[in-house]
């Protein structure tokens, strides 16, 4: 008989199958109550229109350098702090048009686009609007992002072919 087959039979007569599971029981047995000290614990919450957002359709979130979460929804933006919802004066189109989409520049700039009321930016003290009427090729604005170079691209729903 050959030394590998010696070596195979050996073991399988000492093993005890039964004798190793027990062992393996025991030791999830032991570890199972502390598997939970190391688990991260996580509190959820629902906000909704009656916690201060203005829409329960949300179509985008972004987290600002301040940590502010902007949340984009079919009637406004509202500004989360952690605590409170914040937003913007009633007049305002941001307030209450349809908000698509919410981009943060590399300069801290906050692009807020918009359904059929186009982009504004927000610099953190004032407004600047962009419709059809002053640049932009539409009014439905989907997506906006920022090159290398700094330049704001802004996607809308129609485009001239170029």
């Amino acid at each position: 008989m050959s030394r590998p087959e010696k070596y195979n039979k050996r073991f399988i007569r000492t093993a005890n199958y039964s004798q190793l599971l027990k062992l393996m029981a025991i030791c999830i047995l032991i570890t199972l109550p502390f598997s939970g000290i190391f688990a991260q614990r996580y509190n959820l919450s629902i906000f909704n229109i009656s916690n201060g957002l203005p829409g329960n359709q949300i179509n985008d979130i972004i987290q600002d350098k301040a940590g502010r979460l902007w949340i984009g929804t079919m009637n406004g933006v509202a500004i989360y702090d952690g605590l409170n919802f914040t937003g913007f004066d009633k007049n305002n189109p941001v307030t209450n048009n349809p908000v698509k989409t919410i981009f943060q520049d590399s300069k801290g700039n906050i692009w807020i686009g918009m359904i059929r009321k186009g982009i504004c930016k927000y610099n953190g003290t004032s407004f600047e609007f962009f419709n059809a009427t002053n640049g932009l090729l539409s009014d439905n604005v989907n997506a906006i992002t920022e090159d290398d170079k700094g330049n704001v691209w802004i996607g809308t729903a129609e485009a001239e072919p170029l």
